[in-house]
């Protein structure tokens, strides 16, 4: 079966005319403007009880409730750990993983926030894992070794728009499921020659180890203008630590309270991260402070906005969904009773992507 046939298969849709990593030199300005999938029909109205928008919603008319913008229901079950979500611009972008049929059957998608057609971005992408938007681009890295051991990874960019695929990284270097970008670096917790944090420009050029000093294995790393923190996550020893932005040694803010992955978030003045007391937890950039937000949660997913923190609970149970907990502490509101494994924010919706490559939309 063709590459085209098998990914439409697996997807539901068109999938010729887009470059694979393979092909990006021999022909690097296709037009993704093309790969659209139609949107879901449900795609301006609520799937549970909401209201209509408020004056100044960026979608007029529409639902405050859950709405669907994506419905991409591929064939088979995608890692849960292989997918993520972004917001920027009245965007949505997200990654899915064809886990068990074939090595590049990976895909990168955007959706407008207020519905319309999805646009693949790229395909044949080897096992895609994260995604990050910057400055007019997509950014997102691949495990590159589909389970086989080879790992052998990449980190990409393209416009927003579609373009040009440009491979910015290949190598052991990129084997990792967690990294971020600023104006300027991606930076990333995936092993290069120790174990560490790396960062590289953005459009190019030498990684910089920016924890040369430590042997810690990280997991999530977020950054702000002065420093990258992380999360070293384990059952007995973890830590949560910070480092200068440029690199340097590593200021021990928590230990033994980051369980598996070790999510984190970040705002101007807070860290965000659950606890292995099953708790969701705030505390300041120096390490102070520390104030329990919610209890007797384990969130699958976790975003800030400054305001609130939002989390997916995603335990096949009543208590799933997408809740928004006070930045200061106070009661917990769910969003959704439709938990996911992935969650963005952007300044007016919550967005979440299922296990199976379904994007929701609600007011936040």
């Amino acid at each position: 079966m063709g590459r085209c046939a098998l990914l439409g298969l697996l997807f539901g849709v068109s999938a010729c005319g887009r470059s694979s990593l393979l092909d990006v030199a021999d022909n690097p300005q296709r037009d993704a403007s093309s790969d659209e999938v139609a949107p879901p029909s449900d795609a301006s109205l609520p799937l549970e009880a909401g209201v209509d928008a408020n004056v100044g919603s960026p979608c007029p008319g529409q639902s405050d409730g859950v709405v669907t913008l994506a419905d991409i229901e591929p064939s088979f079950s995608p890692a849960i750990e292989n997918q993520a979500i972004a917001a920027a611009d009245g965007y949505v972008y997200w990654v899915a993983n064809g886990a068990g049929l074939g090595t590049t059957m990976g895909a990168v998608f955007r959706v407008p926030r207020c519905g319309g057609p999805v646009t693949i971005l790229a395909d044949n992408q080897i096992d895609p894992v994260t995604v990050a938007v910057s400055g007019g681009y997509v950014y997102w890295t691949t495990t590159g070794d589909h389970n086989t051991g080879t790992a052998i990874g990449t980190l990409m960019r393209e416009p927003v728009t579609g373009g040009r695929l440009t491979l910015l990284a290949m190598g052991p270097a990129v084997f990792s499921y967690y990294f971020t970008v600023d104006s300027g670096y991606v930076y990333s917790t995936a092993f290069v020659d120790t174990f560490g944090a790396w960062r590289m420009p953005l459009s190019g050029g030498p990684m910089q180890d920016i924890t040369p000093n430590n042997q810690w294995i990280f997991h999530t790393i977020v950054v702000d203008e002065a420093r990258a923190y992380m999360t070293a996550p384990g059952t007995e020893v973890n830590y949560l630590v910070s480092v200068p932005i440029g690199g340097g040694d590593a200021d021990v803010l928590l230990m033994n309270k980051i369980p598996f992955p070790g999510l984190l978030a970040e705002d101007e003045r807070y860290l965000y991260f659950p606890t292995t007391d099953n708790t969701l937890e705030r505390l300041n950039k120096d390490g102070s402070n520390p104030l329990t937000l919610a209890s007797d949660i384990l969130p699958s997913a976790l975003a800030v906005d400054g305001q609130s923190a939002y989390v997916s609970l995603n335990e096949g149970d009543s208590s799933d969904g997408i809740y928004s907990i006070p930045a200061a502490g106070g009661v917990m509101t769910i969003l959704s009773n439709k938990g996911g494994v992935a969650l963005a924010v952007d300044d007016y919706y919550a967005y979440w992507l299922d296990s199976q490559s379904h994007v929701y939309r609600a007011r936040k």
